[in-house]
């Protein structure tokens, strides 16, 4: 990727400000309760044009820069994961290395990252919150057990679950939160930017793509009622995980 290339990704994301309904939507401690533990958290930054993200940016203090599936939620020296509509999505060291270089020249010098090519339950990882409140990890348990999933699931707090994803540390991830629960735009869609452009599908729990628009359009940052949770996974095994979860969730089905 090119100095040039860069700077023209800039003038996408800043161009349409100037000529379409444009939301900024931040998050400035995502994943509070990781954060008063010194755990994991992150700064999460995104704009939609429209209602739609367009552009994703976690700065996740305590993430490993080195990807690897060994990590788990192993705390580390930091990364920041971006992503551009359409033009893939990539990570960055959190601190500087010395050099004196602009903005622009760091950011051409991010490392791409894509999803893993893993598609069987029997070898996936799986991601949830760290917090019961959040997900249940028991309905989630009825899912990967349906599904074959071996190792234990990765369990930790805010949007550096998409971004360890986005680099293929996992495979699948689900929030299943309380129902009543309304979801905020700030707790996904800068995350679901990243995540998208590195190849996963991310849903409700009934396959529905989510839907910001409300959330910017009133300014309540609200998402839809009936999403009732939302489901990160990839190809054949997305279908696979909406036919488990139909048979546990909501819990009043």
């Amino acid at each position: 990727m090119s100095c040039s290339s860069i700077k023209n990704d800039l003038k996408f994301c800043l161009f349409p400000v100037l000529t379409h309904q444009c939301t900024w939507i931040l998050d400035p401690i995502d994943g509070t309760k990781g954060f008063i533990r010194g755990q994991h958290f992150c700064v999460a930054l995104g704009l939609a044009l429209e209602g739609k993200p367009v552009l994703g940016v976690l700065v996740c203090p305590n993430v490993p820069f080195v990807g690897n599936r060994a990590n788990g939620a192993a705390l580390g020296d930091g990364c920041v994961f971006f992503a551009v509509e359409g033009q893939g999505a990539f990570m960055l060291p959190l601190h500087a290395d010395g050099s004196r270089l602009s903005v622009v020249e760091e950011i051409a010098q991010a490392t791409p990252i894509r999803v893993s090519n893993i598609a069987t339950g029997k070898e996936a990882r799986f991601f949830e919150s760290a917090e019961v409140a959040h997900s249940s990890h028991s309905a989630a348990g009825q899912v990967t057990a349906a599904l074959g999933v071996q190792e234990a699931p990765v369990r930790l707090d805010s949007q550096c679950k998409y971004g360890m994803l986005a680099r293929g540390e996992g495979e699948i991830m689900l929030r299943l939160p309380k129902l009543g629960y309304v979801e905020n735009i700030w707790d996904h869609a800068p995350a679901f930017v990243v995540i998208r452009e590195a190849g996963r599908k991310v849903t409700d729990t009934e396959g529905r793509e989510l839907d910001f628009s409300a959330g910017c359009r009133t300014g309540d940052g609200k998402m839809e009622a009936r999403v009732t949770g939302i489901v990160t996974t990839k190809g054949r095994m997305h279908a696979q995980v909406l036919e488990a979860l139909s048979g546990c969730w909501p819990p009043e089905k």
